[in-house]
């Protein structure tokens, strides 16, 4: 690295032009320096309005991608009373201690080393907010209850005792991981299994789903470059719908729902 070195102001007897030469590459030394300065404040500046650009893409305005899905479950679901979507962590590394709840998946450097990416939140409760925005009735005054069940706990315990209030929707997971390369299309690798449970305790319908989806651009069109949340919210939802559209689930929902609502409407 090479360093100015600002030349000293020596003072020469009786030689007006050393003086004048020292003045003048001084002068012409600071002028330099202040140049440069300019320069690299430019450079800073340019270079900070590139990275807040480039934080835009990543964090984009676009609207969530579940909303595109949601005409298909405003179709499919009938909700007319409460229902409780609960959820529980079962990933062989998570309950070993080797991950965290709010573990999400690898990301992949151009070499193949993998690096583990966290969520703001569990992976849970990110399912069950999910499958709740997509089945619930937003003009009905009857809201979805979300239940996380801890993963130290016995699930389906706590799932019945929650049907004594109103049906429930149980989801464990035991494969929950996006594996991203730096170049080439990412996965999301799942194994969920759901159970719809009646007030009464009864499993009265069960699905298992397992496997991998791609993780692609939902919005070609768009001219988008980088990889944005809505990539992985459409493997999510491709993947939460292998459950949710499931006749056998969507079915018993429905039909729970229509009795409480029966079972509670005065005669």
């Amino acid at each position: 690295m090479f360093f100015h070195q600002k030349p000293e102001k020596v003072k020469r007897d009786n030689c007006k032009c050393c003086d004048i030469l020292t003045i003048e590459t001084a002068d012409s030394y600071e002028r330099t320096m202040n140049s440069d300065k300019v320069k690299g404040m430019r450079n800073f500046v340019l270079l900070a309005t590139i990275l807040i650009a480039m934080s835009g893409c990543s964090t984009t305005a676009w609207d969530p991608y579940y909303k595109e899905l949601k005409p298909t479950y405003e179709k499919t679901y009938k909700l007319s009373s409460p229902l409780i979507v609960a959820s529980q962590d079962q990933r062989p590394y998570v309950l070993s201690g080797n991950k965290t709840e709010l573990f999400y998946g690898l990301t992949r450097s151009l070499f193949g080393i993998p690096y583990s990416q966290s969520g703001p939140v569990s992976a849970s409760n990110d399912i069950i907010e999910y499958v709740s925005l997509l089945i619930e009735d937003e003009s009905s005054i009857f809201g979805i209850k979300r239940k996380s069940i801890g993963i130290d706990e016995d699930g389906l315990s706590v799932a019945l005792d929650e049907s004594t209030r109103s049906p429930v929707l149980f989801i464990q997971f035991y494969e929950w991981k996006t594996d991203t390369p730096a170049v080439g299309t990412g996965l999301l690798h799942y194994d969920l299994r759901a159970k719809v449970i009646d007030q009464a305790g009864q499993i009265v319908a069960q699905e298992d789903v397992k496997g991998t989806n791609s993780i692609i651009n939902p919005d070609p069109g768009s001219g988008a470059k980088r990889k944005t949340g809505r990539w992985y919210q459409k493997a999510k939802g491709d993947a939460l719908g292998k459950i949710l559209l499931n006749p056998a689930i969507f079915n018993a929902i429905n039909l729970l729902s229509s009795e409480q609502l029966e079972t509670n409407t005065p005669a």
